[in-house]
């Protein structure tokens, strides 16, 4: 269709949803709707559910007229909140369809993990478990490479995981970005061809005491 077209067709979903719900996100195909409430009276809790699932039925009506199928057994919730005011919630499910929703521990969005605390713990774990595989792979032809396709090679598949929404990794304790500087680490040992147990900093640094950046 093309992205005018693309956009004045699924304005239509935003105008259906705005009837019911003051915050959505899309992405391309990716739709996300949002509802705050206080978790301090069950009313309002039962109150949200319910225009969840009011807003939900009029986006599953808009998408049969309009000849396309929504995938309920995808759809994914999440409660966000401290701890103190996830302990107020009873919260159970929501219902898509035909299908019963539970609310989940984390999910996905946009390549990127959210928890129920915002506390980014799943998604640096995420992270750390795909980049740590570059290094070891490319450990195993280290010999058989370049100074420049190492580079490229890190950068593919380890700075891109690194990089990727580095953003919300703003402001969090260095307890927490630990492990993604030991990916950081593992890299610069592959590049400097070092043996997994010994110090990389004498190697990392120049004679004038700057970083080495890949």
């Amino acid at each position: 269709m093309g992205p005018v077209l693309f956009t004045l067709y699924m304005s239509r979903l935003f105008n259906i949803i705005s009837q019911h719900l003051p915050s959505v996100h899309g992405y391309a195909d990716d739709t996300q709707i949002y509802l705050s409430f206080r978790p301090c009276s069950i009313h309002l809790e039962i109150n949200a559910v319910s225009v969840i699932g009011k807003c939900i039925i009029d986006v599953h009506s808009w998408f049969i007229r309009n000849r396309l199928m929504i995938n309920d057994a995808k759809t994914e919730s999440l409660i966000i909140g401290t701890r103190e005011q996830l302990e107020k919630t009873s919260i159970e499910s929501i219902t898509i369809g035909d299908t019963v929703i539970k609310p989940f521990e984390s999910v996905r969005d946009l390549g990127s993990w959210f928890d129920a605390h915002m506390r980014m713990n799943v998604h640096i774990g995420k992270i750390c478990s795909k980049a740590f595989r570059g290094p070891y792979n490319i450990r195993e032809i280290r010999k058989f490479l370049t100074v420049k396709s190492t580079k490229t090679l890190i950068h593919a598949f380890v700075s891109s995981h690194l990089d990727y929404c580095n953003m919300l990794l703003f402001g969090l304790p260095k307890y927490q970005l630990g492990c993604l500087q030991e990916v950081q680490n593992a890299a610069a040992g592959v590049f400097f061809q070092i043996a997994k147990f010994d110090h990389i900093t004498p190697k990392t640094k120049h004679g004038c005491g700057r970083d080495i950046n890949f």
